[in-house]
């Protein structure tokens, strides 16, 4: 079997979090060669060292802690984590099996479990983020011209293909990764909070000819961890954020990668739902009796706008490489 190695990002805030994944990792059936934790420059360094684990320091921000050249890890494939993921003992090997047997580029594990959620969870996804269930086998995932995305409803499949997935654990073929040039997205990472850099890493893969799966039993678990993501759900911030970031990667992802009325029908289609989710931020701010939420996520729309305009974003190399 062909030999991996592990990369983690972390801001090493949650030590005990990140000592049982690395645990979890020391149980694998089939070892990895390597585990390479990409700690964003300043953090403290945790005490513990579990199997042996190098430490690389990074520039912060979600994406410039993925998007490195891996010079440090020498074998064909990498699992891709996040801090807060535990494995079980042979997810490692479920993924690595997956990966060669559909001849993918990457297998991202379904961490979230969308199809999972109560019916509830689900009709405010919808009404909120125009997020929908899909009955239909062909995708794990898919990301409308719109931006929003659809997921599988019932999945009868171990694994599909995909034109997304959840970040926080996934296998790549090194030489996949390298070649995204994922380093032109650190734009993201100026947000303060890189809502979105999962879309823009796995959707730029499919949008290149990439094979991107999801799989559906390589059970490794999300252990909730208190993170900076759980941490901005609290802030009104997130509005702009959602906004803002939504808007740049919409025009990232979806315009500038069409053309003719490909084009025209994507940005009708994401007016529409721009018009929606205002009235929805707008019912919202009606209903909690504040003026911001409502005036936060225009702004954001506004200032993503303009963003796309600047010459810092058109001097972005092209999405579709």
């Amino acid at each position: 079997m062909t030999g991996y190695s592990v990369a983690i990002r972390t801001l090493g805030s949650n030590p005990e979090v990140l000592h049982k994944e690395l645990e979890s990792i020391a149980r694998q059936s089939v070892a990895p060669d390597k585990v390479v934790i990409y700690i964003a420059r300043g953090y403290q360094r945790p005490s513990f060292n579990v199997m042996g684990e190098e430490y690389v320091e990074t520039e912060k921000g979600m994406v410039s802690q993925r998007a490195v050249d891996y010079h440090e890890i020498t074998t064909p494939l990498i699992l891709l984590l996040d801090d807060d993921v535990e494995l079980a003992s042979d997810s490692a090997e479920i993924l690595m099996s997956q990966l060669a047997m559909h001849n993918a580029d990457c297998i991202a594990a379904d961490t979230f479990a969308n199809h999972k959620m109560t019916v509830k969870s689900k009709i405010k996804a919808a009404l909120t983020s125009l997020v929908f269930p899909r009955f239909n086998q062909k995708w794990a995932f898919r990301l409308h011209s719109n931006g929003s995305f659809s997921y599988i409803n019932n999945p009868r499949n171990d694994c599909y293909p995909s034109q997304s997935a959840a970040g926080p654990a996934a296998l790549w073929r090194k030489e996949s990764l390298l070649n995204l040039d994922f380093d032109a997205e650190r734009w993201l990472d100026r947000l303060g909070f890189a809502y979105g850099d999962d879309d823009l890493e796995f959707f730029k893969l499919h949008v290149n000819g990439g094979r991107l799966m999801v799989s559906f039993n390589s059970k490794v678990r999300n252990m909730d961890a208190k993170t900076a993501s759980a941490d901005f759900q609290h802030l009104e911030k997130k509005f702009y954020v959602r906004a803002f970031s939504n808007h740049v990667r919409w025009h990232r992802m979806q315009f500038t990668t069409r053309t003719g009325l490909s084009r025209a029908a994507a940005t009708l289609s994401y007016m529409l739902k721009q018009m929606w989710l205002i009235g929805v931020n707008s019912a919202f701010s009606i209903a909690v009796r504040r003026i911001s939420p409502a005036r936060l996520y225009i702004k954001g729309l506004y200032d993503g706008m303009l963003y796309t305009k600047s010459a810092y974003y058109r001097s972005l190399p092209s999405y579709k490489i």
